[in-house]
């Protein structure tokens, strides 16, 4: 770790003028964080963000579609009956968004770290997505989709927290451009794809992107967090281990 030295006077006592100031300590004490924490080979962790991102978009996409396509069928042109479902719907979802983010969140991420609040949502998507597939008739079917589209609660509140916070086994000089280029690129291609898909395709075409889709999702968060969680990141980012040396401000 990094050492001050402190310049001495002729008479060999520390020279009070030289100590570092408070701003100067917190400079030193950021750069030593950023030295000695490991980072992730910045073009491998693009590539499964980017892939994980696009499977994100495109699952949540099509869920919504079958949701609406569901609910429109559960209650047959009842139009009050339809409003009042989604008021209930979207204040109950508010509320367990509200309640996940204050009261879990934080302790999820502390004990169990960025891999539970990652995986469960495509886990339990995947486990929907087969029984959206297999079952049949009007309320199985709404059943099926709402208690999908009520996972948004569960990613609002931990998934894309916990999302977040790998982008800071980043570089901060790679952290940016992949993040810029996941918001500007990546989800508004996955957006087009989802949108040609379900304008092209047939319901099997679909349900076998949306299973599909949920598998690269969830294959891509188990390939993210094996790449952090890797023994030799700090030298796939090329971090060395040379100890910094900071000298005070004049």
């Amino acid at each position: 770790l990094p050492t001050w030295r402190l310049r001495k006077v002729q008479s060999g006592s520390p020279d009070a003028s030289a100590a570092p100031s408070r701003k100067t300590l917190r400079e030193s004490s950021r750069r030593i964080n950023e030295a000695v924490r490991q980072y992730v080979c910045a073009g491998r962790f693009a590539r499964w963000i980017g892939l994980l991102i696009a499977a994100k978009v495109v699952v949540l996409t099509l869920v919504a579609f079958e949701w609406k396509v569901a609910t429109d069928n559960f209650f047959d042109g009842d139009d009050q009956a339809m409003a009042r479902y989604f008021g209930i719907f979207y204040a109950v979802t508010g509320l367990i968004t509200l309640t996940i983010q204050f009261f879990l969140t934080g302790r999820i991420l502390t004990s169990r770290g960025v891999l539970l609040p990652i995986i469960v949502m495509p886990a339990i998507l995947l486990f929907l997505n087969v029984f959206l597939i297999a079952g049949s008739g009007v309320v199985l079917l709404m059943t099926i989709t709402t208690l999908a589209k009520s996972m948004d609660a569960w990613r609002r509140s931990a998934h894309d927290t916990a999302v977040q916070f790998l982008y800071t086994r980043l570089e901060r000089s790679n952290r940016r451009d992949v993040i810029g280029f996941n918001s500007a690129i990546v989800k508004p291609l996955a957006e087009v794809a989802a949108s040609m898909v379900l304008m092209l395709g047939s319901p099997f075409v679909h349900h076998g992107l949306l299973v599909g889709a949920t598998m690269v999702w969830l294959f891509a968060v188990t390939s993210l967090v094996s790449l952090i969680r890797s023994k030799k990141p700090a030298a796939d980012a090329g971090l060395g281990t040379q100890a910094l040396r900071f000298e005070p401000a004049e």
